[in-house]
């Protein structure tokens, strides 16, 4: 029973304190060189990033890290969220055409503190 209730306590500080990180997503074609902004974070587990699509046809493609995820690709406005619950280093970029060249970025996720 304790061990439950601990688990819980954790999972509530954790959702507790998770933030939601903002990542605008861009350029291409007639709008530019094709760009995520910032290119990169460091964040917390639990934490969420929400990509925003201001311009062109992009995705948010995995290339490494402990968890998968894909946007798919979209024209803006769009957006795609993602929480990271695995700590680590996740890499990213967008897959259409050659936006990979300078539409890449990086996501380092710190371990969430432990409850005692």
């Amino acid at each position: 029973m304790k061990t439950s209730f601990t688990i819980v306590c954790a999972a509530l500080t954790l959702l507790a304190q998770a933030e939601t990180w903002n990542v605008e997503v861009g350029g291409g074609g007639v709008n530019g060189t094709p760009y995520y902004a910032p290119q990169n974070l460091t964040i917390n587990q639990g934490d969420e990033v929400l990509w925003t699509w201001v311009s062109g046809q992009h995705n948010v493609t995995q290339t490494s890290g402990p968890v998968f995820f894909a946007s798919g690709t979209m024209g803006s406005p769009n957006t795609f969220a993602f929480i990271f619950d695995q700590p680590g280093t996740y890499e990213y970029e967008c897959t259409v055409g050659n936006h990979a060249a300078t539409q890449f970025g990086t996501i380092v996720v710190n371990p969430a503190n432990t409850v005692s």
